[in-house]
């Protein structure tokens, strides 16, 4: 039997065709799908390094603040941030008024930083961080032995700046840890020392009170501010999360219209529960001591301690140490400048009825305090006519302050481990800081809003955040 083969060679080219073109195709969208993955992975890699040069930059940032606030070791006696520039790794003040910085964060990655010290203003903070990044040709990073294939490093940087500003010690015209009560009524409101639309010589006055008053609590308890009678407050009232305003009392607490109008309750947008702020300790005051203040008359009036200031010493500012504890009719004076006074853990601080601390016009007086009680009556401080003049600081070891009989008081008191008490219809013209505030019999509070300005700070803080196209000035820095 003869077997005839058909002839299909035709056919069988055209197979052969379309499976080239089959396998180039599959090909095509293998390649196309390779170089979008790699592409991708690229794109996520570089992603990843660009994302991270933001927190490099921020390390550069919290270095720069480290400097800014390095000399506040006491909250109120700070130096110019610029004293030791070059000891901490700075370069010194250049003409252009900056200094710069750069430092390695981890392998490779570092910042580079400018603070730009701008007369009468605020320090600006420029930090660039930097972060390396390998780029490969396409495939090699498919290639196991990619030592064979050609790479390079790139700099990846992202730059940020940070407006400064201070961060006030007496933002409030109450500030407490804790609970805060008014028992039997109280009054809050605010002036302005330095506006004549808000003070008269730039003294309070009932005519020209503000509504600018905080009074404020970390505490979240229920309550955080009580109180009986009728508490007016010309302002805010600021809690911690959760915390109340509650009492036996009719509480009013908004703006003057609010206020004046005797209208019960808080008005909308005068109180939130997010206050949370930390009440930093003071240290013991370094200084040159004198160790006791003199005795003598001046103008015609004995006093039992005389006070002598700068003037008198020569120096910025004059350090006494002693105890306070005034009975009878003794009295203090304060002349010649400003004057400081520890009065050490031990020791004592107290006035009673008819004893007092003058502080002579032009003269100014700060107390640190490690006595674990004060006990203030009477008279107390005589003729202090402005917040700034007098400040009390309380040490970590006082904590009880306790203004009795109707005691006035012009200035401030920080002492945040103290427990506060106010009797006898006190008054208080200024800033007050403590662990907790009780006030008994009515009490009147008169905030100085100048002092949230021109008033002792904690530091610099952050103000604005931005990020910018980075300046020459940091490309050109060495790592």
């Amino acid at each position: 039997m003869k077997i005839i083969r058909a002839k299909y060679t035709g056919e069988e080219g055209s197979v052969f065709v379309i499976a080239i073109c089959v396998v180039a195709l599959f090909a095509l969208v293998l390649g196309s799908y390779i170089t979008l993955v790699q592409g991708q992975a690229t794109a996520v890699a570089r992603s990843q390094s660009y994302n991270s040069a933001i927190p490099v930059a921020e390390a550069g940032v919290e270095e720069a603040l480290a400097l800014l606030n390095k000399n506040y070791p006491n909250i109120v006696s700070a130096e110019a941030w610029s004293n030791s520039l070059t000891a901490d790794g700075w370069s010194s003040i250049s003409s252009s008024n900056t200094t710069t910085k750069s430092n390695l964060v981890a392998s490779a990655n570092y910042y580079q930083v400018i603070i730009s010290n701008s007369p009468g203003g605020y320090p600006i903070i420029t930090s660039a961080g930097v972060v390396p990044f390998i780029e490969y040709p396409w495939g090699a990073q498919m290639v196991t032995n990619s030592a064979t294939n050609s790479t390079s490093t790139v700099g990846l940087t992202r730059t940020i700046q940070v407006q400064t500003t201070t961060q006030p010690l007496f933002g409030a015209a109450l500030a407490a840890k804790g609970l805060i009560t008014f028992e039997g009524g109280g009054s809050v409101d605010s002036f302005n020392s330095a506006n004549t639309n808000l003070s008269v010589n730039g003294q309070y006055s009932s005519t020209k009170r503000d509504d600018k008053a905080i009074v404020a609590t970390d505490t979240n308890s229920a309550p955080s501010v009580t109180g009986s009678g009728s508490v007016d407050i010309y302002g805010y009232v600021n809690t911690g999360a959760g915390g109340t305003v509650t009492g036996t009392g009719t509480f009013s607490i908004g703006d003057l219209a609010w206020v004046n109008a005797s209208t019960p309750g808080i008005e909308p947008s005068r109180s939130n529960d997010n206050f949370n702020v930390t009440f930093p300790d003071i240290s013991t005051p370094t200084a040159t001591f004198v160790e006791t203040p003199s005795t003598g008359t001046i103008g015609g009036t004995n006093y039992t301690m005389v006070f002598q200031g700068n003037n008198y010493w020569g120096s910025s500012n004059v350090m006494y140490e002693t105890s306070i504890s005034f009975t009878g009719i003794q009295k203090a004076i304060v002349t010649g400048g400003a004057v400081s006074v520890y009065i050490p853990a031990g020791g004592a601080f107290s006035t009673a009825n008819g004893t007092f601390i003058y502080v002579a016009p032009g003269s100014s007086l700060s107390i640190y305090c490690g006595a674990s009680a004060i006990t203030l009556a009477g008279g107390s401080f005589v003729n202090a006519v402005n917040a700034a003049n007098i400040a009390i600081y309380g040490l970590p070891t006082c904590t009880s302050i306790t203004f009795a009989n109707g005691a006035s008081y012009v200035g401030t008191i920080y002492a945040p481990e103290a427990d506060f008490t106010g009797t006898g219809g006190t008054t208080f013209t200024g800033a007050l800081v403590a662990n907790t505030f009780s006030f008994t019999r009515g009490a009147t509070m008169h905030y100085d809003e100048n002092l949230s300005v021109a008033g002792p700070s904690t530091g610099f803080v952050a103000s604005s955040w931005q990020e910018i196209a980075t300046p020459t000035a940091l490309l050109n820095l060495a790592p």
